[in-house]
C-alpha cells in the first residue's frame, strides 16, 4: 500500500510557488481520493485566502454601540445588586 501524501508536501503543492508535484506525488493523487480531497481542500483555503482585499475586513462599530452596551451592562449590574439585598 503506498503512503499518504504528508502534510506539508500537500501544503506545498496547495501554496504552488516553486512546488510542483513530483512524478510520484502525481501517481499518487491520480489513484488516492483521499489525497486528493485533501488537495482540494487546502487549495480551497488558499484560493479564499488570497481573494481576501480590505474590503473584508470587519470595521468597528460607532462609539454609540459601545455607549450603549455598557449602559446595559451597568444596568445590568445595578438591578442584580439590588435584588441581592
Amino acid at each position: 500500500m503506498a503512503q499518504h501524501l504528508d502534510a506539508d508536501e500537500l501544503t506545498d503543492l496547495a501554496l504552488g510557488g516553486d512546488a510542483h508535484p513530483t512524478p510520484c506525488q502525481r501517481d499518487h493523487l491520480a489513484r488516492c481520493l483521499r489525497c486528493c480531497e485533501e488537495l482540494d481542500q487546502l487549495l480551497r483555503v488558499v484560493r479564499a485566502a488570497r481573494d481576501v482585499s480590505t474590503d473584508d475586513f470587519l470595521t468597528a462599530p460607532p462609539d454609540t454601540v459601545w455607549h450603549s452596551i455598557t449602559a446595559q451592562l451597568d444596568s445590568d449590574t445595578a438591578s442584580q445588586a439590588d435584588g441581592e439585598g
